[in-house]
């Protein structure tokens, strides 16, 4: 811990920032049943599904027809 009107080192910071994540999805996590959880998984997947397809779609619109 820094002392008073010192910043914090960056790998303080970056620990502390990790661990309060892993904490807040945990308890996310435990208040979801899991039907809930496994539904939020899949709407994850599928987004992530739909990111991939638009990267790849503006890629290849974009580039030259051979």
């Amino acid at each position: 811990m820094p002392r008073k009107g010192h910043s914090m080192p960056d790998e303080e910071r970056a620990k502390r920032c990790k661990s309060a994540e892993e904490k807040r999805s945990k308890n996310v996590m435990l208040r979801l049943t899991q039907e809930e959880a496994a539904k939020l998984d899949e709407r994850r997947a599928a987004s992530g599904r739909r990111r991939t397809e638009q990267i790849v779609h503006d890629l290849f619109s974009r580039a030259d027809p051979q």
